[in-house]
């Protein structure tokens, strides 16, 4: 089974435990996203804007930012792949970004490519300009966009200078579960308010309009991936059972399917599989089954070397 059903099961559960524990005021979280003290502590950016925004030290949330750096470090970007509900929003609604390649051609179709090198529905790779191109490849940044690190300075920015977490007020997760509580609070007291709607007009737009927004725009992405730089578990590893190894075709799967565009086979910088979000689209697109997240990974650059020998 493709991971995808797995990852939309687990956010799924995530949206309920929290939405619940807002709802019922279970103590599982708080509503700071919308100014009353509450997302906080499941959010690192809303924990960060709150110590900014107060200008004051807070100790429950310190420790709650602690607690997501030990978890970032652990598994990662792993939250924006499984537990965030942007993207489930997103597959639910139809709403998902579609990435494409050279690798395909226009009007190619998804069949497999048989292990025989048959051209199939994919370009033949041209074996020796892919040697001297890997050859020549630096460890780049190639895959990290700048402006979840902007939005991110300015969310920052905003809630030192007005004293409140601006920011929080726009955030499509903020804005998730406050379509929740409006909806929640339309059929508890069957009144509805204005509010309600401008927050379904907001998350609308950024779900149907700003399609690129996790990769290019999300500050609490961005946040996540400046720690898990120091992650090394479940980080995706190329086996030798890749056709490119072998010399063969060149389908470019791995990276079509990657929602960060991380290029595995073009040595991949620490700092690029740091904005890895464990997702494993680029295992269940790839047509040898070559991809893998093991428990713990060594350093990229002596991956890097081993990748460059085998091709």
């Amino acid at each position: 089974m493709k991971t995808s059903k797995y990852r939309a099961a687990v956010a799924l559960l995530f949206l309920v435990i929290v939405a619940g524990g807002l709802i019922f005021n279970l103590g599982l979280g708080t509503v700071s996203s919308f100014g009353f003290d509450k997302i906080a502590a499941i959010c690192p950016l809303g924990a960060l804007e709150t110590f900014l925004a107060s200008k004051t030290f807070v100790p429950s949330v310190f420790f709650a930012f602690l607690f997501f750096i030990v978890v970032a470090v652990i598994v990662g970007r792993a939250f924006c792949g499984w537990m965030c509900p942007v993207p489930l929003l997103r597959s639910v609604l139809g709403a998902e970004e579609k990435r494409t390649s050279k690798g395909y051609p226009k009007g190619a179709k998804e069949s497999e490519p048989d292990l025989e090198g048959k051209r199939a529905d994919f370009a033949v790779a041209d074996v020796q300009e892919e040697k001297a191109a890997f050859s020549s490849a630096k460890i780049t940044d190639r895959s990290i966009p700048k402006g979840p690190f902007y939005v991110l300075f300015a969310a920052l920015g905003s809630a030192l200078v007005f004293g409140f977490p601006v920011f929080c007020l726009i955030c499509p997760v903020g804005l998730t579960f406050g379509v929740i509580l409006g909806v929640w609070s339309f059929f508890y007291t069957g009144s509805a308010s204005w509010t309600l709607l401008l927050i379904l007009a907001f998350l609308f737009l950024e779900i149907f309009f700003l399609r690129k927004w996790c990769h290019q725009f999300c500050p609490i992405g961005a946040l996540i991936s400046l720690v898990s730089i120091f992650n090394r578990s479940f980080r995706p590893k190329v086996s030798s059972g890749c056709y490119k190894l072998k010399g063969g075709l060149n389908c470019n799967r791995c990276s079509i399917a990657c929602s960060e565009g991380i290029q595995l086979l073009y040595n991949p910088s620490s700092r690029e599989l740091s904005r890895c979000i464990k997702c494993g689209k680029c295992a269940d697109a790839c047509p040898a089954h070559a991809i893998h997240f093991p428990l713990f990974s060594r350093k990229t650059s002596e991956d890097s070397l081993s990748l460059k020998k085998k091709l």
